[in-house]
Parts: C-alpha cells; structure tokens; sequence
C-alpha cells in the first residue's frame, strides 16, 4: 500500500468518516494511492490523520484501523551494564558558561535557542532554566551556580543503575558538587566553574580503572 498526499490534523468531521469512526478512539489513517509519504505521522488522542490529495477520498481507502494504533512507548537503545558504561566512560567538555536560573513569569522564558534544560519546580516555585551565563547577563536575568558541562559519552540507558552514583561519588570525593542531568542519550554534569579540568581528570581516571578491571 503506498502512502499518499498532504497531512491534515482534523477532528472527527468528515461526512464518509462517521460511520467508519463512530467506535474508534484514538489514532486513524486514510490513504490514497499517491506515493508522497512514507510513514503517517502521530496525532493525539480522538484526531484523525488524514493524508490527502486532489483525488475525492473513498472509504475503501481505510486500512485496518486497529492496527494503525502506535503506541508511544519505545525501548531506549543505551547500556545498562554499569561495568561497560564505566569501562568505556569517555567526557566532552563544552565551551560555554552555563548558570541555573528560576523564573516564575513563564511569558519571560528564555527563547529555546538559549535553553540547555527546563524543569517545572514542584509547589508553584517556578521553573528551573540552565542557561549560558552570557544569555542571563544579556538580560539582567538573576542566576547561581557558574558550571561548565561535561557530556559522558556513553550512551547510557535510562534504566542503568549506579552510573551517575559512582560518577558523582568520585567527584564528591575530590571535593567537588555536581548537578548532574540525563538526556535521552546521554549523562550531563555540570561542575563548578575553574573546577572542570579537575572533573575530566577523575572521570577518566575512573574509566581507566573500570578498563582495567574489565580486562583482568
């Protein structure tokens, strides 16, 4: 079956739909033969994706309707073994000057372009930003915390367990804080300012170790 036309996100409406529709909740396709599109994309709940072109759309053009419910839910590709994420732990440090800032007004949040991470605080405390200390002092944002970011390499699945525990624990023991934060793909830590060079010389001398241990 080839997929076809333009997208259109559209409510339940179309008159040759109702009876088609009346008993499905949740995600349906229509396809026509014009070989545009590979894969339809998702739409939320009660929507219909509704791929089109100049053609009059015919009901016989719906496929199994039940089979085109996609789950959202996927398996993350990252390690879980925890001797193989410290045995091939490499870092990156990044050029910029990050700084953490709260704000409560969210009309006043940074353009995305500017924002390495958002977190909504719990209790109405307003919403976390890490930004870059340049962006905040452009302007007049109040902030704490001056780090530098270190990217952990690895690709370390979200269900990985000790990772960051054994990583911070190192730093923690070479008198360093650390705010570390995971990615989909990866591990970030951002460590004090004028401290990096410090944390990159722990974390591979961790790795190293792990490697050595790994290989006896």
């Amino acid at each position: 079956m080839n997929h076809g036309g333009h997208c259109l996100v559209s409510r339940f409406s179309h008159p040759d739909l109702m009876s088609e529709c009346a008993q499905i909740r949740g995600l349906v396709c229509l396809i026509n033969t014009t070989p545009l599109l590979d894969l339809p994309k998702i739409c939320h709940d009660a929507c219909i994706l509704w791929l089109f072109t100049s053609s009059p759309f015919h009901t016989s053009h719906i496929s199994d309707l039940n089979q085109l419910r996609m789950s959202t839910q996927t398996t993350h590709p990252g390690e879980v073994s925890l001797s193989k994420l410290l045995a091939t732990l490499t870092a990156t440090l990044h050029p910029p000057t990050y700084v953490f800032a709260v704000l409560n007004d969210e009309s006043k949040l940074p353009p995305f372009s500017e924002v390495e991470m958002l977190f909504r605080e719990a209790n109405s405390e307003g919403i976390t930003v890490i930004t870059t200390r340049k962006y905040a002092e452009s302007v007049g944002l109040e902030y704490a915390f001056p780090s530098r970011k270190i990217t952990l390499d690895v690709t370390s699945s979200l269900d990985a367990v000790g990772f960051i525990a054994v990583v911070a624990t190192r730093l923690a023991a070479a008198g360093m804080g650390v705010n570390p934060i995971s990615g989909f793909y990866h591990d970030h830590l951002f460590v004090p300012l004028g401290r990096e060079q410090d944390a990159l010389k722990v974390i591979s001398e961790l790795a190293e170790e792990k490697k050595q241990e790994a290989q006896a």
